[in-house]
């Protein structure tokens, strides 16, 4: 993709939405679905829908289902719960000193298993343990760091059943703090051009510069085709960061059962995979952005469609070549967009279309039936005075000739 005339910031808010009141307006959830090449480009633009979508007083958030690490906990969940229930003990006892040593050991564990895929329950669980066990210890800036890594995981608040309202009122101190009050920035220079996660929350493009709330991350890096790049990261407040990561190739894309179906129902029409997606990332509609064979960061034909149930509601397509706020314009119909009302776009072979449909003259469509042929009913007119005829004759002349048909 072209450079901009300055780094790109990207505000990042970690915060996982309350319950939505009676008559609030459904998330969208949009998703990237590009093959490749293209992946990079449709995440671009899905942020910048989202973004749209939102000025337009609609929910919109961004999301991608990560792919298999292939990683393996060199930790056991085991390991991590002895660690663990060991510091409750010592908590218990007030002793803080071996409240430290316990949980730093069984947050070794959980950041293992959470690299591997889980143990995200019992790494903010021990955090909000340590953040009492600071707290009651007099030692107030780890009690905040401790809670804020938790925070930024997670807003799941501390058991009201083990920790008394102190604790509960750190925690709320914590989620009341400013970003920009409390923050600090990645520079991204990623090769090739890649996504990334922040804590498992899909953020979009690695590009440019992250500002983020400070504190500890999981940086998950991922481009098809290549092997994902996970690692706890720091970040600190008014600190900048630099993050330089070059990826290694792969044998396989690595990319989810999950976007390779959606994909599939982009090209036909909503079915299992939306549902699943809807579930799974919190939404009420979905939005689906797929590219054409062929994209490359620089111009990438790029297609839309956006529903619910079991029909598309819209579907658009339009050609992308660096300008993300045009091209969203156009998909939303206020620009050089084309609003698609049959085949799905442009193809190479009949593999890339839907089910039902062939790709003819480079679009995938589906081919006129046959039975919507003049000259077919004609043809059947024909044959079927034809057996008539054959019936009738031999029934009128049973002495005459019999013509069997095998």
């Amino acid at each position: 993709m072209p450079r901009a005339s300055a780094p790109l910031l990207l505000s990042l808010v970690l915060s996982v939405a309350s319950a939505a009141p009676a008559g609030a307006a459904p998330t969208v959830v949009v998703v990237p679905t590009g093959k490749g090449d293209a992946l990079v480009p449709t995440a671009t633009l899905a942020r910048a829908l989202a973004a749209k979508l939102r000025e337009r007083g609609e929910s919109a958030k961004v999301a991608y289902q990560p792919p298999q690490s292939g990683l393996t906990s060199q930790s056991s969940k085991a390991d991590a719960e002895t660690a663990y229930n060991t510091a409750v003990k010592a908590f218990e006892m007030l002793d803080f000193a071996n409240v430290r040593k316990s949980a730093g050991e069984a947050l070794g564990h959980y950041k293992n298993l959470v690299k591997a895929g889980s143990g995200g329950a019992g790494y903010v669980k021990t955090l909000h343990l340590l953040a009492a066990a600071c707290l009651f210890d007099g030692d107030n800036a780890g009690a905040f760091k401790a809670m804020n890594d938790a925070v930024i995981f997670s807003r799941t608040p501390p058991s009201k059943k083990r920790f008394n309202p102190t604790v509960q009122g750190l925690y709320r101190k914590v989620v009341a703090q400013s970003r920009d009050e409390h923050a600090g920035s990645l520079k991204l220079s990623i090769s090739p051009p890649a996504v990334i996660w922040l804590n498992g929350r899909f953020i979009g493009p690695a590009t440019g510069t992250l500002r983020a709330r400070a504190g500890l991350y999981l940086i998950d890096v991922y481009r098809p085709g290549h092997v994902p790049w996970l690692k706890w990261f720091r970040v600190r407040v008014d600190k900048t960061r630099a993050l330089t990561i070059a990826l290694k190739k792969a044998p396989v894309s690595g990319e989810s059962g999950l976007t390779k179906l959606l994909r599939r129902e982009a090209k036909s029409s909503p079915g299992a995979g939306v549902q699943t997606a809807l579930g799974r990332f919190g939404g009420d509609e979905i939005v689906l952005l797929d590219a054409d064979p062929g994209c490359t960061p620089t111009r990438c034909t790029v297609r839309m469609r956006r529903g619910k149930g079991a029909t598309w509601t819209k579907s658009s397509q339009t050609t992308y070549t660096g300008d993300a706020k045009a091209a969203v314009d156009a998909l939303l119909g206020g620009g050089a967009g084309t609003q698609i009302a049959g085949g799905f776009g442009q193809c190479t072979n009949d593999t890339e279309c839907g089910p039902n449909e062939r790709c003819i003259d480079a679009k995938c469509s589906r081919p006129s039936s046959i039975v919507r042929k003049w000259w077919f009913w004609t043809l059947i007119g024909v044959a079927a005075g034809g057996v008539a005829a054959a019936i009738a004759i031999p029934l009128s002349r049973p002495d005459g000739p019999v013509i069997e048909v095998r």
